[in-house]
Formats: structure tokens, C-alpha cells, sequence
């Protein structure tokens, strides 16, 4: 559940991919939408038993879900993981992630906020936007952040390591190439299938280009023509 000082603190346009956080070349292929990675995570919902509650994006592209995840929503997890088929990914998401609760980071971009601003002045206004924002993040929100594991690997959706069976582990994610994609390592179905065999007792919720026909998937429209698959 959301609280009022954390809804408050979110500006989607802001805290998203090309302002407050990094990108990397062709990463705008697969931009996702702040708005939507909270809505995927106000339906975090772990399986029943004991073990960790592992959120696992398998697609984290820059780590936009990720990121958000770890700003508002800490204390509905104990370990986040993010994976992704590209390496330029898997640094994007760390360096991404790293601006939330690392001190070097944080004064690194600042400076780099503040110098973008002497670059156009045309885009100065908007970089000083960001510099305020994120100021307001580093005095407020993110001063009370909770300590949380992260863990980043590279690795194809159809061949995720079994490093976390023993845990109660939520997928969630943006499948954002399409049918079939040589990144994400095959069609969506197949992906699917592969993560639910690979971590049969794990929950998931994703964004999908197309309905899939699987034995317990659950499908919701979305606008746009997308649809959530839950399973």
C-alpha cells in the first residue's frame, strides 16, 4: 500500500528514464513507463511459506521498475533482483539503482545535473527541474530508505539461475520486443513457460504485446492494445 509521503514524492515524469536516470544506446527501444511500474507493484503478491520475498525483474532494461520498486515500495520485499539477456542492461540498471542509496553516486549526478544545465539553454529549465526534484528525493525519501540486497546478473529469461527456488520469489516485468525477440532468447510463451518451469511455486505479473494461451495464466487488457499476464 502506498503511503502519502511516497505517492507525493513520485513524479513520473521526473523520476524516469532519460531524466533522473541514466540510459545506454538502444535503450529507448525499451523504455517503460513510471506510471505503470507503480501500478505493477501495488500488486506484489508473494507465494504462501517461508523463504525471502524475492521481486525479480527478468527484463530490467535500465531498471526503471527496479528503481521504483526500491524507492517506494522497499518494505514490500527482501531482496530485489533484476536480470536481463544485454550486459549494457545489467551496468545501466546497477549505475541506475545506485543514485537511490549511494552517496558517490548521488554527488556525481547532482554535479552532472548541474552541468548539463550550462550545456543549452534551451534544455537548461528542464535540467534544473530534475536537479530540484532529485534534491528533494535526497533530502526526504530516499534519507529513509531501508537497507535491501540487490543483485544483478546477465542472463536470457529461458535460462534464469535456480539460485533463489527456496524463496518466495514475484516476477515482474515489461516484455517489450514483440512476439519473438532474440534478446529476450524466444517467442513470449516460451519464456514464460521457461521462468514458471525454472521457479514453479513463484508468482508473476507482466506487460505483454499479446495475450498468451497457458494453462494458469490470467489475462487483463490494457490500454494501448498491451494486456497484463499474471500467473
Amino acid at each position: 500500500m502506498k503511503s502519502d509521503d511516497r505517492w507525493t514524492s513520485f513524479n513520473p515524469g521526473l523520476f524516469s528514464h532519460g531524466r533522473l536516470f541514466y540510459r545506454f544506446d538502444g535503450s529507448d527501444a525499451c523504455r517503460f513507463s513510471p506510471k505503470l511500474a507503480w501500478r505493477l507493484l501495488e500488486h506484489i503478491r508473494f507465494p504462501e511459506g517461508p523463504g525471502r520475498r524475492i521481486l525479480w525483474d527478468p527484463f530490467c532494461g535500465t531498471g526503471l521498475l527496479l528503481c521504483v520498486a526500491r524507492a517506494f515500495f522497499s518494505d514490500s520485499f527482501d531482496l530485489l533482483v533484476g536480470s536481463d539477456a544485454q550486459a549494457q542492461a545489467v551496468e545501466a540498471s546497477a549505475k541506475n539503482l545506485q543514485l537511490l542509496d549511494q552517496p558517490e553516486a548521488q554527488e556525481r549526478r547532482m554535479r552532472e545535473l548541474v552541468g548539463m544545465q550550462g550545456l543549452n539553454a534551451r534544455s537548461a529549465p528542464r535540467w534544473r527541474e530534475v536537479e530540484l526534484y532529485y534534491k528533494q528525493l535526497l533530502n526526504g525519501l530516499l534519507k529513509q530508505l531501508p537497507p535491501r540486497e540487490t543483485v544483478l546478473v546477465q542472463a536470457l529469461a529461458q535460462g534464469l539461475p535456480a539460485t533463489w527456488k527456496d524463496d518466495r520469489v514475484f516476477f515482474i516485468g515489461d516484455l517489450p520486443y514483440g512476439r519473438s525477440s532474440a534478446v529476450q532468447g524466444g517467442c513470449l510463451a516460451e519464456i514464460v513457460t521457461s521462468i514458471r518451469a525454472a521457479y514453479p511455486q513463484a508468482h508473476g505479473l507482466f506487460v505483454a504485446s499479446e495475450p498468451i494461451a497457458l494453462e494458469g495464466i490470467e489475462t487483463m487488457p490494457l490500454r494501448g492494445g498491451r494486456c497484463l499476464i499474471r500467473f
